[in-house]
């Protein structure tokens, strides 16, 4: 009875377990249709942002490889300025040296993707709105940068500051988002309440803003808080003079359009 009760259990056993893998499987399955049936919703701009930070991702992910990549894939005062990798204005765009960042940046970027797509020229011949989009994202990211190494000059602790990812021009992009679509509501993780735009890019500017403060008194920071509010600063700048008029200004709650307004 004794043999007969552990064979029974056993199997009992190799049914659970049975039936977990097969649920397990099933979820696997059904998130997989998802992340197709959400890839093909992509437009093809935001797809070739998503394609290029995966590259470089992944050299990033080489041991062998990482030397080379934080040398020419990094934006800093001591490796941009001072050793003449001007390009890596443009490259530490789509570099990410962690997959959390990464994940978050690319997350980021497909939400308030389409959003930024009609904010973009309709008749323009050469590029689509969707390519618009993804060349907007990434010049205002050349310009965040840019703009981040010119408030180092003026602010000495943060030129010893590095800066990777894509969050300067998905700053800007959210910027112009904002203006044209101030009423949208976005859900948050762990935040059971949906937040406007306005008081999204509000709080976000406001926190950049307190811990750029706590860089420029010699603190240590993994964010590059300049880079991200030269990225809102570029954002609303080309909403207002550069383009297309489709949207009328927004009046934020810190009021910055009174500058350029």
């Amino acid at each position: 009875k004794a043999t007969v009760s552990v064979l029974n259990c056993g199997g009992r056993s190799k049914m659970g377990l049975d039936d977990v893998g097969a649920e397990l499987t099933a979820k696997t399955r059904d998130i997989g249709d998802a992340a197709r049936r959400q890839w093909r919703r992509t437009s093809d701009g935001a797809k070739l942002l998503l394609m290029t930070s995966a590259a470089v991702h992944v050299g990033f992910r080489v041991p062998r490889l990482r030397p080379f990549m934080y040398r020419h894939f990094a934006m800093s005062w001591r490796n941009t300025v001072q050793g003449r990798r001007w390009h890596t204005l443009g490259t530490s765009v789509f570099a990410h040296d962690s997959f959390l960042h990464f994940g978050f940046n690319c997350y980021a970027m497909t939400a308030m993707f389409p959003y930024l797509q009609s904010s973009m020229d309709r008749r323009n011949k050469y590029l689509s709105t969707s390519m618009q989009a993804a060349a907007f994202i990434a010049v205002a990211g050349v310009a965040a940068n840019l703009f981040g190494l010119m408030m180092a000059m003026a602010i000495p602790p943060l030129l010893v500051v590095s800066s990777v990812g894509m969050s300067g021009g998905l700053y800007a992009a959210f910027a112009v988002v904002t203006q044209s679509h101030p009423h949208i509501q976005w859900q948050l993780l762990f935040i059971p309440q949906p937040i406007s735009s306005e008081t999204m890019l509000t709080c976000m500017v406001g926190l950049d803003a307190a811990g750029l403060a706590y860089l420029a008194t010699g603190g240590m920071s993994l964010i590059a808080h300049h880079v991200h509010l030269m990225g809102a600063m570029t954002g609303l700048l080309a909403h207002n003079y550069i383009l297309p008029k489709r949207h009328p200004p927004t009046r934020l709650p810190f009021n910055l359009n009174r500058f350029w307004s």
